[in-house]
């Protein structure tokens, strides 16, 4: 509880926040006064008060000799009707996303077969802009450098805005991505023998100790560490 608040204030935000937050969905029953009592170390007399409360907001309805049910219908605001009745549809959301995981990754790779960055619009301008022609990943890299470096005027802005991006958010999508375009390689990568084991093994660990010692190079020159 929070300096100067009274315990009916608490406790009437307790409960009120758990309805609105549908975990008391409409129809369902509160706990009963001796219950709360018991949870929030109140008197019988405080509860009652936050009933009476809650009934004059529209958010629950109270009988005689029963616990307070929540309710929504008119007496509810609107925008409390829409939470309820997104928060009923939870099963049904969360299958829409599951189907979207299971078609999405193949209809992007899909479409990205007949896609030709050379002929993306304004793509020729920008190859013009980037110094040397360099690939894209690269240009990206310097650009970032440079301005994050510690006289660059934009440095606090760039770091700021640049910490708020989830970068690993992509690596699931790309991973499937990778995974269905070399689906039917598998043969050719069966001909190379055990060879290639080591091969990928030595790859992986100088990737992963050169990334180690650039990135630390970098935060060290940008002073992040």
């Amino acid at each position: 509880m929070k300096p100067q608040e009274t315990k009916f204030t608490f406790v009437y935000n307790e409960i009120k926040q758990r309805i609105l937050e549908g975990q008391i969905l409409p129809g369902n029953s509160l706990l009963s006064s001796r219950m709360y009592c018991e949870q929030f170390h109140v008197s019988r007399y405080t509860i009652n008060h936050v009933f009476e409360a809650l009934r004059e907001e529209g958010l629950i309805e109270i009988q005689p000799r029963l616990a307070p049910i929540v309710v929504s219908g008119k007496d509810t605001p609107d925008s409390l009707n829409t939470v309820f009745e997104i928060l009923k549809q939870k099963q049904t959301i969360l299958q829409v996303y599951q189907t979207f995981t299971l078609i999405l990754p193949p209809l992007f790779v899909f479409a990205l077969q007949g896609c030709d960055v050379e002929i993306m619009p304004h793509y020729k301008q920008a190859m013009k802009v980037l110094p040397l022609n360099l690939p894209i990943v690269a240009s990206c890299a310097i650009i970032g450098l440079i301005t994050a470096c510690p006289i660059s005027p934009i440095r606090a802005f760039v770091i700021d805005a640049v910490s708020k991006i989830n970068f690993t958010a992509p690596f699931t999508m790309v991973g499937a991505y990778a995974g269905l375009a070399i689906g039917d390689q598998l043969s050719a990568f069966v001909k190379q023998g055990w060879k290639i084991l080591i091969v990928g093994l030595l790859v992986m660990t100088g990737t992963f100790l050169g990334s180690c010692i650039w990135d630390s190079l970098m935060l060290s020159l940008t002073g992040v560490i």
